[in-house]
């Protein structure tokens, strides 16, 4: 065999093939060029029902509250987007009132709604002090408890919060320690929304404390009857907690199975925990390209179905927790 050339151009060896591009990222719009300029021609010739719409669902989430609401978010089937319909709420809250919002995150430890809220360093939480020591903190005099509150992101609202438990759930059993968190949460919030983790633990420390509770639906059959239990339960062990029910579609489901799914809940008593305004159908949240990729939620690149049925959600969910003694 002869020996091979050194000056002969070799054959390159074939490229590698790209990590496929997710096609959903975080600076995707809302809504697509074809689905405004569709929206645009319509509105030549009937009139656009958003900002009217819209105005109503604002004017819904600035009701003024005497004492703070305890607003809790969980659901009994895992990945139905709690975590997102927490930061959802937090942010429509925080940019439509001028009181205070706070979110906690209890027992949450992968830390999915520091995400969604946009932190630049999630190891902060471990840093801080917490909402146990915060309560701990109630019972001592001339203590500067506002000063251990911190922000994590410069480009969340500045009436937002983001506050964890704390290290651990050992202390759930304290009444002293759970009543002076729900005293501290009132003084301190108009609106508190708790991102609530499925456990009996937390279930008999935190919502008897609540003023209502969202229970997130995922878009299939299976989950309505699932949701209906768990509602029902929660009803008869804690009556005084108003439930809102909510249809959330983070799997973009195919047409079929939303009827489908929708074919259920009238089936269910879900309909009968909604005040008689919404008796109709429940509350929807169909999250959009920008929601789904699980990152930084930005309001403004919200479709306005998503901007329209967040805002309905918040309203409806303000006027059970009023109502609510």
């Amino acid at each position: 065999t002869m020996p091979a050339n050194p000056l002969r151009k070799r054959n390159p060896a074939r490229p590698e093939k790209k990590a496929a591009v997710p096609r959903y990222t975080t600076t995707t719009p809302g809504d697509s060029w074809w689905v405004r300029a569709t929206r645009s021609v319509v509105n030549l010739v009937v009139s656009d029902p958003f900002p009217e719409a819209y105005q109503r669902a604002l004017k819904g989430c600035q009701t003024s509250v005497l004492t703070g609401r305890r607003i809790g978010i969980t659901s009994p089937l895992g990945g139905s987007g709690a975590s997102s319909t927490v930061a959802l709420l937090g942010h429509q809250l925080a940019d439509s009132r001028k009181e205070p919002t706070l979110v906690v995150d209890v027992l949450n430890r992968d830390g999915a709604t520091l995400r969604r809220l946009g932190p630049r360093n999630p190891r902060k939480v471990s840093e801080d002090k917490g909402l146990e020591r915060l309560s701990e903190l109630m019972n001592q005099r001339d203590v500067p408890v506002h000063q251990h509150f911190h922000t994590y992101s410069d480009e969340i609202s500045r009436h937002l919060r983001f506050l964890p438990w704390g290290d651990s759930d050992e202390r759930l059993d304290d009444r002293a320690l759970m009543q002076n968190t729900f005293q501290f949460l009132s003084q301190t919030a108009a609106v508190t929304l708790l991102d609530l983790p499925m456990s009996d633990h937390v279930m008999h420390a935190f919502y008897p404390g609540l003023h209502a509770l969202i229970v997130p639906i995922p878009m299939y059959p299976a989950a309505v009857d699932v949701a209906e239990s768990f509602c029902n339960y929660i009803h008869h062990s804690y009556p005084h907690v108003a439930l809102v029910p909510v249809m959330v579609d983070s799997i973009h489901a195919s047409k079929r199975q939303v009827r489908l799914t929708k074919q259920s809940v009238r089936h269910t008593n879900l309909r009968s925990h909604l005040p008689i305004s919404r008796k109709t159908n429940l509350p929807e949240l169909s999250f959009d390209a920008h929601v789904a990729t699980g990152g930084r939620l930005n309001m403004e690149l919200l479709s306005e179905r998503e901007r329209l049925q967040v805002a309905q959600l918040g309203a409806t969910v303000l006027s059970v927790a009023k109502a609510t003694s």
